[in-house]
């Protein structure tokens, strides 16, 4: 099938939906839920290397994946306040000496709010700058057999669903 690569751009409320991994690509891209969620169907890849920004509401029908290749990192970046819900997941990977990482938005911080997503695979959720509190309301899973998921905000966690570890 086809591909479509979405770069430097922003998308507010917007629909997208890829039928098959690796079909919508994003590097560079804000992901705009602030005047109308944004919803992601299927699976929609970060491209390695790239950072792409969350803000406002995301509902997760599908997968957004975080796919770092060659040693680099794929960043996810939290703007402000972030609710996800939607029963999809939001997965980060390592692959190749590289990782992916959630992270706050430098001095304005990030607080991501887990209404009714998965956060899961391996990677890091946070980089110990205090710039990303995390809110889980749903599940957070480290699921890849041999890999970490390393939550390290330096600040408060709150975690009112499910924490797990699962290979």
């Amino acid at each position: 099938g086809g591909q479509v690569a979405l770069q430097n751009v922003t998308l507010a409320g917007d629909t997208f939906y890829g039928d098959a991994a690796g079909a919508i690509r994003l590097s560079g891209v804000t992901l705009d839920g602030m005047a109308t969620a944004t919803t992601i169907g299927g699976e929609v890849d970060l491209v390695a290397n790239s950072q792409t920004t969350l803000k406002g509401a995301l509902i997760l029908r599908g997968a957004l994946v975080a796919a770092p290749e060659g040693g680099g990192y794929t960043t996810v970046i939290v703007d402000g306040a972030v609710n996800l819900s939607g029963g999809g997941r939001l997965t980060l990977t390592s692959a190749d000496g590289g990782f992916s990482r959630l992270v706050g938005q430098g001095a304005r911080h990030g607080v991501l709010t887990n209404l009714g997503a998965t956060l899961d695979g391996a990677g890091q959720i946070g980089q110990g700058d205090g710039g990303l509190r995390l809110i889980n309301l749903a599940t957070v899973a480290a699921d890849v057999a041999g890999a970490t998921l390393t939550v390290y905000t330096r600040t408060t966690v709150v975690n009112n669903g499910v924490m797990k570890a699962a290979a």
